[in-house]
């Protein structure tokens, strides 16, 4: 005979049930017997880390999850089971969409945990936005670029392909390019390591910069002005802007450099010229001046009525020059050129009058204006009334005189024959000899026909002395009244 039985268990140990069977035959004798069923406690299993699914590049898609038991060893239809602390196990690398049953053992008792596969497919993933192309300048450093993402755990990883190609740099917003190119960027989920669908490309571009051209090099003289013009080739082609040293914006600019009277120099302009994309080039352009020459004028008026003016002109020896030429009548003519070192020349047997006075250099460089000077006429001794004949008795006093003007030194002369004349000196016959009147003191019949002239000068300047007039004494005897042997002489009246 058969029966069915159920004893009940118990989940931590083993559990003894004896069952007795007594048997009595037709003869109503009777025999027991005794069988034990021991019942072992049956092991349970739970899910305690859902599924999370595992993504990795170039990779199949699995899955994993742990279970808790309560003893024995775990054991699944797929995937591989790893007991990673006392009684949880790790059910791990179970390939994408597949179900799998994990068992439990203990002892002869077992007990099974279906489960089902979770949804792997990858989340979407949006494309990088990029933050914006970059430009430089050839020479200047390469700039970074970047992009950005989401948000969230995504980041990104640059390539040098659209799709494939190399990966220049994992996980980073920035890349920095070592040259000009297209540059993509991918956005990935850190969590999931599912990537965007399409790269965002990034440019950096090399711009070649303009050609500054400051013109050619100028030669001035001191006090001049110098045009400087900029142009500009290549770059971008447009928009050129120009910025010179001087501070000043335009192609063109007028600049009146300092000279040194003393030497030559070079003074140096830079401009930089900036196309529209930002680019630029500078060129420097010398402007050289010529020291203008200098000279101190010294002006002698003429005198004594000859044309004996004379203009002087005193230089400096000049490092740069060997010549320098002059002109007094406004640049009409020029002197023929004069040794620099030579210090001076002057002009001489000059009439009065202004002069427009010049220099330059003897290459005929750099005239300068030097101003007008004016050559004066000195005074000249004029008589302004002349000595007149002088008619006296003998024995009275005889007087010439006469008026002088620009005259200080005075000498009366007298002359026998009209033809030699002696110089007269204050005497006892004489007095005035050296003053504008002289008197003939007592005169004596042997003056008769005596020639009397004076002699005026200006002793400020080398003039010979102007004569005056010559004027006649003549001397008369008074009346003579005879009376036997006594002669009277009598005046008139």
């Amino acid at each position: 005979a058969t029966i069915n039985v159920t004893p009940a268990g118990n989940t931590s140990r083993n559990v003894i049930v004896d069952y007795t069977v007594t048997v009595t035959d037709s003869n109503g004798c009777t025999d027991s017997d005794e069988v034990r069923v021991t019942v072992e406690p049956t092991p349970t299993i739970t899910i305690t880390s859902s599924a999370s699914c595992n993504f990795a590049l170039f990779q199949p898609t699995t899955y994993t999850f742990e279970v808790t038991v309560s003893g024995g060893t775990v054991t699944a239809t797929d995937g591989t089971v790893t007991n990673i602390s006392g009684n949880v196990w790790e059910i791990a690398d179970v390939p994408d969409g597949t179900d799998v049953i994990v068992t439990v053992t203990q002892g002869s008792c077992s007990r099974d945990l279906p489960v089902t596969a979770p949804n792997c497919v990858c989340p979407v993933v949006d494309p990088a936005t990029s933050d914006g192309n970059q430009e430089y300048c050839q020479g200047e450093t390469i700039p970074e670029i970047s992009a950005s993402t989401s948000g969230g755990t995504e980041t990104i990883d640059w390539y040098d392909a659209s799709t494939g190609g190399n990966l220049l740099q994992s996980e980073s917003l920035t890349y920095q390019p070592t040259a000009e190119g297209t540059y993509y960027a991918e956005a990935k989920n850190t969590s999931t390591g599912c990537v965007s669908s399409s790269r965002t490309a990034v440019t950096v571009t090399e711009n070649t910069p303009p050609l500054a051209n400051a013109g050619a090099n100028k030669t001035i003289c001191e006090g001049e002005s110098a045009t400087l013009t900029a142009s500009a080739s290549g770059g971008s082609r447009t928009g050129y802007t120009y910025l010179w040293s001087t501070g000043e914006t335009t192609p063109s600019i007028t600049v009146t450099p300092a000279g040194d009277p003393n030497i030559n120099t070079t003074v140096t302009y830079t401009v930089t010229v900036t196309d529209s994309k930002g680019c630029s080039d500078e060129d420097t352009v010398n402007v050289i001046i010529y020291s203008a020459p200098t000279a101190t004028i010294t002006t002698v008026d003429t005198t004594c009525g000859l044309d004996n003016g004379t203009i002087t002109f005193s230089f400096p020896n000049h490092p740069n020059r060997s010549g320098i030429q002059f002109s007094i009548d406004d640049q009409v003519t020029y002197t023929s050129t004069v040794a620099d070192s030579s210090g001076s020349y002057t002009f001489s047997d000059l009439p009065s009058g202004t002069y427009a006075l010049w220099a330059r250099w003897g290459n005929s460089n750099c005239p300068v204006d030097l101003g007008e000077y004016q050559i004066n006429t000195l005074p000249v001794v004029t008589y302004t009334s002349q000595p007149v004949n002088q008619t006296v008795f003998a024995g009275d006093n005889a007087m010439f005189s006469s008026s002088v003007t620009n005259a200080d030194t005075y000498q009366w002369q007298v002359s026998a024959d009209g033809v030699n004349y002696t110089d007269i000196v204050d005497n006892s016959e004489y007095s005035g000899a050296q003053t504008d009147t002289l008197t003939v003191i007592n005169v004596s019949k042997l003056n008769e026909g005596n020639s009397y002239r004076l002699l005026a000068s200006d002793s400020t300047t080398s003039c010979d002395p102007t004569a005056s007039d010559v004027a006649l004494l003549i001397v008369n005897v008074r009346t003579v009244i005879t009376n036997k042997r006594i002669t009277y002489r009598i005046k008139p009246n």
